[in-house]
């Protein structure tokens, strides 16, 4: 069981000066918080400390996303006030909505290949296309990114 309480009691201080609208100690270990990014989207996060004193953060808004294990506590708000700076930043662009979605959509192929993979006897070609089809997304994203320039936010 996670012993020093200390560091979660930083984060939580910080997150509050940072401006999160509500922060929860859900039960134990298991920490919540969220924060506005503009009047209707909101960027949110769920962590636990482990039984080796490591940080698993999750962000859960606008769209989920698992950081790896964290080490410390300075780094879990290291990473929480870049994300929001992130945020805050892309809010302002008129593909942020749109972005959000396919990020989204993304999320529920994932989990629409979790309930095929599992649940059904699927056949080598139907899943060498899907297979196929995803190779052809992750070029296009490559491709992008390397057409694209890329955002520097500056630190506060």
């Amino acid at each position: 069981m996670y012993s020093n309480c200390v560091d979660c009691e930083i984060i939580e201080m910080t997150c509050r000066q940072m401006g999160a609208k509500e922060i929860r100690r859900i039960e134990g270990t298991l920490y919540y918080y969220e924060f506005d990014i503009t009047d209707d989207c909101s960027l949110s996060y769920y962590f636990n400390v482990n039984d080796k004193n490591e940080f698993n953060l999750h962000r859960i808004k606008p769209y989920r996303f698992t950081h790896t294990i964290i080490q410390s506590e300075e780094e879990v708000i290291n990473y929480i006030k870049a994300d929001l700076a992130r945020f805050r930043n892309a809010a302002n662009s008129t593909n942020f909505k749109k972005f959000v979605s396919t990020v989204n959509r993304l999320t529920a192929i994932g989990e629409a290949m979790d309930d095929l993979f599992l649940n059904f006897n699927v056949d080598k070609e139907s899943l060498a296309d899907i297979d196929e089809q995803l190779k052809n997304i992750t070029r296009d994203i490559d491709r992008i990114k390397n057409d694209s320039e890329e955002i520097v936010i500056e630190e506060e």
